[in-house]
This record gives structure tokens, sequence and C-alpha cells, in this order.
């Protein structure tokens, strides 16, 4: 993820999903809720994120493929 700010007036909305153990219905809960924000702020970025321990790889594919950002808390 690049995030490039100009300027003080721009803002910036982030939408995150955050389980023990990422699965399929919480990139599809971030993805939705950031497609809501771009609806309501048209042309304002958003970023998707999803936070966890775990992650199957096919939801790290899927969401890697959207442009989804994913932290990883290694305990």
């Amino acid at each position: 993820m690049n995030i490039n700010i100009t300027s003080t007036d721009d803002y910036v909305y982030i939408v995150a999903e955050a389980s023990y153990t990422l699965e399929q219905d919480d990139l599809e809960k971030v993805r939705a809720s950031r497609d809501v924000i771009r609806k309501v702020f048209p042309g304002t970025a958003v970023f998707a994120c999803l936070y966890g321990v775990g992650i199957p790889d096919d939801v790290r594919t899927s969401a890697e493929g959207d442009d989804v950002e994913i932290f990883i808390d290694y305990e």
C-alpha cells in the first residue's frame, strides 16, 4: 500500500476487520465496508485492512488480489 497525501485538506478512511483467525467472511465484511465508504465519499482514499493472528492461504491470496492490506500479529 502506498499512501501519498499531499494536502492537509485530504481525508483518508481506513476500514478494518479483526479476528484471531481471518476467514473469507472477514474479507467480505471489510470489502463491503470499503465499498460503502467509497460510495458515500467518492474520490476519497479508502484503505481496507485485515488484522489477525492467522490467515488461510486462499484468503490471503484473495485479499492481496483486491488490495486489502493484511496485518498479522505473531504472538
